[in-house]
Formats: C-alpha cells, structure tokens, sequence
C-alpha cells in the first residue's frame, strides 16, 4: 500500500481501482485542501478552550464514557486507544494503557486536538464524520506518514433526529488490528445512540401535561422492572422498523410514545392475575384482553394524538382478525399498531416470564416468519426479520 500512497503523494500514475474508493476520494479532498503528509498540522484548542468544549458536549460524555469504559476492557493493556470526538473532529476523551501516552501526545492524539480530515488527512475520525459512515483506514491508508503503522476504525454518532453528534474510534498498531474492531466501535455506537433515544424519549414524556405525568407516575409505582425493561425494549425494537420504513421525524415520536405506553393499560390487573406461573382461568384471561380498552381510556383522557390512541388499542389485533379486542383484520390495523405488534410479540418471546424460559432470537425470528398472514403483517415481518 505504501507504494500507492507514494506514487499518489508525488503526482505519479496510479491506478486507483487497487485503492478503496472511499480512500482514494479522501487523498483527493487531502490534495485539494493541500496538506502535507510528512507534518501534523491539525491545531489544538487552549485549555479554557477545552473545558468549554468539553462543557458543550457533556450530555455526549455522560453517555458515552461508561459505554467507552466498558469497551476499554478488552483492550486494557494492549497498545490500543479508545477515543471520543464531537461532530466537529475535536478529541474530547481518550481510554489508553499509559505505556502509550507519550507516543500518543507526539502524534497529537489527545483530547483539544483536532482531527477533521480537513487538516489530519485521511483518518478514521476526520474521514468517518465526512462520509457520515463507519469506516476502518488502515496503516498506509492514512495520508498523514506519522499514523502509517496505526490503523483506526471509527463510527459517527448520531442524534435520535439523525443529525451527527460525534465520533468513537479504536486506533493502534497496524499488526495488530482486527477487521472486527471496526464491528465492536459500530456496536457501541448503537448503543450510545439507543441511549440518547430512550434519555431523549423520556424528556419528551416529561414535557407533556401533567395527566401524562400523573399516569406515568402510577405506572412506576404499580409495575415491576420487567414491565419497564418490557417497554422500553418494544420501543427500541419499533424505532428499528420505523427506520427501515423512513417514517418522519413526526411518525416516529408518536411511535416511540405508543411503543413505550402500549401496555399501560395494565396497572390495574393484580400482580397475581400477571405474575401467575400457572394457566389463567378463562375469566382471567378475558380481564387481562381489556387491557388494551383501558390503556386507550386512559391515553384519551391524558389527551394523546388519535394515533397513539388506536395504536395502544389495536397493538393485539392479528392480520387475519383472531385478534382482540375487536377482532378487525389487516385492513383496518393501524400502521403503528402492527408494528407494535411484531415488537411485542418478539420481545414476549425471547424474555423470561414467569411461566416459560425465554425463545433464543432465532427461534423468535422463526415463529414471526411462521406467523406472518395470520398474527402479523407479512411485510412488516419480513422487515423486521432483517432488523434483529
């Protein structure tokens, strides 16, 4: 590779088909912006700089740095560095052995340096928030010659809106990379944008009027963390296919609410109408069938849009109308509530409950395509298949 990069760097001939395209269109941008491969020439903030920097992305911080911490230990020890950018390119947080700290301040990789690929070259960082996409630049990749024995994989993170908000990346030596690496950063930003949605969820909830706040409320006092975790999984599983949909931002806040509240009809069954280990009498189960009915009453008097509404009603109905509580068909299920219905059910199949041990994934992946024409909507389904 380093004979490319020499050839590209001195104006020779290259034939750019053996360079990855997204590389190649990166040294181009490095040309064009005329930097120089043989110097650092990225600039680094000022301590008060720094801390106000550090000030304007704490909420990113907050969330990021145990997730950071956690993928810090299957590196601790290793010449590896974890490192945290704002959407701009500046390092905010960097996880190291300190065995390579002072390697790491030659090469500038410190939090206040600046990496956008603008003045670094090509780099994960800088090159990954470019291309808004996860990316892995390995060794003579770089254009800087500095970073030649590093190779970096890095993965920009995004808003519940969609909009960057930074940039995670795991760098070290050439040798001892992994193309995994590049999976486990990719990970771990799903995980920190899955907790921005839920942080950004509930503060959406919390703006409400105060019935929601009031039914909110009862919910917390009345429900185990089953129930919670329950929700909150339904909710993550539907903004999955609401992606893969490309709802609007509008569609998926009304399903993000009908997804986290869709069982709220429950607070009034008796723990031990729900926790029952054995078979419910028939009576029983008739009671638990209204709880759909009854989280719509209460979502009505909290004033939520008609289509949270007919999403917490509907979340029971089957494709082929055996479902309750009003047993219409496919037609005339709301979107939202057949959505809410795959996430459900697949989330019901693969969590301990008190009468059965939990389905692994593929056999809750199994029973969702088996089901599809009957229970849920075979589209949606087949959707969702590609999702989890």
């Amino acid at each position: 590779m380093f004979h490319l990069w020499e050839k590209f760097i001195n104006n020779e001939e290259l034939n750019t088909s053996i360079v990855r395209e997204p590389i190649y269109e990166s040294w181009v941008r490095c040309k064009i912006c005329r930097i120089d491969p043989f110097s650092i020439t990225g600039p680094k903030l000022s301590p008060g700089d720094l801390n106000l920097l550090l000030r304007d992305n704490a909420g990113l911080l907050q969330v990021a740095t145990p997730m950071m911490e956690d993928l810090y230990q299957f590196i601790k020890g290793s010449r590896f560095v974890i490192i945290l950018a704002d959407r701009e390119g500046y390092i905010l947080k960097t996880l190291a052995n300190s065995a390579i700290k002072g390697y790491l301040t030659r090469c500038n990789v410190i939090p206040g340096a600046y990496f956008s690929e603008r003045y670094m070259g090509t780099n994960a960082i800088g090159t990954a928030l470019y291309i808004d996409t996860p990316i892995q630049v390995r060794g003579e990749e770089h254009y800087l010659k500095i970073f030649h024995s590093w190779t970096g994989s890095a993965a920009p993170i995004h808003s519940p809106e969609g909009d960057i908000i930074g940039c995670l990346c795991i760098a070290g030596p050439a040798d001892e990379t992994h193309i995994h690496n590049l999976g486990m950063i990719v990970s771990t930003v799903n995980s920190i944008e899955k907790q921005f949605l839920i942080k950004n969820t509930i503060k959406e909830l919390q703006e409400l009027n105060s019935g929601l706040l009031d039914t909110l409320a009862l919910v917390l006092d009345l429900k185990d963390n089953y129930t919670a975790n329950h929700s909150f999984n339904v909710m993550n599983y539907s903004n999955q296919l609401a992606e893969k949909l490309n709802l609007s931002p509008e569609q998926k806040k009304e399903l993000r609410y009908a997804a986290l509240l869709h069982d709220i009809g429950k607070i009034g069954i008796p723990d031990s109408i729900l926790n029952k280990p054995s078979r419910l009498t028939d009576s029983e189960y008739e009671f638990i069938k209204q709880h759909p009915v009854t989280g719509a009453k209460l979502l009505k008097k909290a004033r939520f849009s008609p289509a949270i509404i007919a999403a917490v009603r509907h979340h029971h109905e089957y494709f082929d109308g055996r479902g309750y509580p009003d047993q219409i068909t496919y037609k005339d299920i709301p979107l939202y509530a057949r959505i809410i219905t795959i996430a459900d059910s697949f989330d019901a199949m693969t969590t301990y409950r008190v009468y059965r041990p939990p389905m692994t994934k593929e056999e809750a992946k199994e029973e969702i395509w088996l089901c599809r024409r009957k229970q849920f909507d075979p589209e949606l389904a087949e959707i969702f298949l590609t999702c989890v």
